[in-house]
């Protein structure tokens, strides 16, 4: 990764090859990814997350302050799919049980790619998530922070 803001328009990606053998299917699932910028960042979160603040006033005690904080996930991951993939070739299980390659690149449809990557299975889903969350360098603790967010 660059230490270097990026110029006219220049973006690191990566290429990421998921390690599994699909039934039916020849290739390998891939993605082409890349880290968002700051803005894009900050962007994501001020979309993803809400907090509230009150101020409950304790009697002779000093006031507390209870924070209510909300995550909207989906938002966050759609985000990701149109910011971070720029495109991927994945399988496609068909209505007879056939697979077929569903490749989607920089012309999708504003969109198209957050809707395909919503159907995900389980299994390609946590691949893709922890592929996004490795290519911006996010800590295993804001995970687990969002984890405990979908419980409450």
């Amino acid at each position: 990764m660059s230490w270097a803001a990026w110029g006219d328009g220049v973006e690191e990606a990566v290429v990421v090859e998921a390690s599994v053998e699909i039934s039916g299917w020849a290739r390998k699932p891939w993605l082409r990814l890349r880290a968002l910028t700051e803005a894009e960042a900050l962007e994501r979160e001020s979309l993803g997350l809400a907090e509230e603040y009150e101020l409950v006033s304790g009697g002779l005690q000093e006031p507390a302050v209870r924070v209510r904080r909300t995550y909207d996930l989906l938002v966050m991951a759609e985000y990701d799919y149109e910011h971070c993939v720029l495109e991927f070739c994945l399988p496609e299980l068909q209505r007879d049980g056939s697979v077929a390659e569903r490749w989607m690149g920089r012309d999708a449809e504003p969109g198209e790619k957050a809707a395909f990557l919503g159907r995900m299975q389980p299994a390609m889903a946590e691949w893709v998530r922890t592929e996004i969350e490795r290519v911006n360098h996010r800590q295993p603790a804001q995970r687990a922070a969002m984890e405990l967010a979908k419980k409450n």
